[in-house]
């Protein structure tokens, strides 16, 4: 894989990731409180591709990449119900 091609496949990752923020959103009524954090998860994956594109520093990609995986035990915890429940009506 060329570097352009590998650009290109970057450009293309942030846009699937801009795309699944507007999915991610859209959905807030079924997933509620889960919809933002996957939605922060794809905007916070998105910032990762770019910083591999610009070729950041390796100690902000790490940064961002431990950002990312706590929005994914977020993530998890929202939806397995450990974390705080909702009343009922």
């Amino acid at each position: 894989m060329t570097e352009a091609e590998f650009r290109n496949a970057l450009a293309w990752g942030m846009g699937v990731c801009a795309f699944m923020i507007v999915v991610s959103l859209a959905r807030y009524r079924q997933r509620g409180t889960s919809a933002y954090i996957q939605a922060a998860s794809f905007a916070v994956m998105g910032a990762l591709l770019y910083a591999i594109r610009l070729e950041l520093d390796r100690s902000v990609q790490i940064a961002i990449g431990v950002v990312l995986a706590a929005l994914f035990v977020a993530d998890f915890v929202s939806r397995s119900g450990y974390g705080p429940r909702e009343p009922k009506a």
